[in-house]
C-alpha cells in the first residue's frame, strides 16, 4: 500500500486540501473538499473547461448531489477517478 500524506485546513466543518489537476491544455492548482466517503470528485465546470475539457468529453450527464445541493453534472474519467463537473 502506498502512503500519501498532505497537509490541509479545517473550514468550519469541512476539510480543504490544495490540489492540482491536468488535462489536455493546462493545469492548474484547486482547492478541493475532502469527503471521504464520496464515490467521485465533483469540479466546476470552469475549472473542466480551463484544463481543457468540454462537456462533449463527458461519459454521462447526471444529478449529483454535492454539499451545496443538486447539480446537473457531467461525468468524466480520469485515469483513476470519476470527476463530475
Amino acid at each position: 500500500m502506498t502512503r500519501l500524506s498532505s497537509s490541509f485546513e479545517r473550514e468550519r466543518e469541512l476539510i480543504v486540501v490544495e490540489a492540482k489537476i491536468v488535462g489536455p491544455a493546462a493545469a492548474t492548482g484547486v482547492r478541493l473538499v475532502l469527503d471521504t466517503g464520496a464515490a467521485a470528485t465533483t469540479l466546476v465546470p470552469e475549472e473542466i473547461e480551463r484544463i481543457g475539457y468540454t462537456p462533449r468529453d463527458g461519459f454521462k450527464k447526471a444529478k449529483v448531489h454535492t454539499a451545496t445541493g443538486r447539480r446537473r453534472a457531467t461525468g468524466f474519467a480520469w485515469p483513476r477517478s470519476p470527476c463530475w463537473a
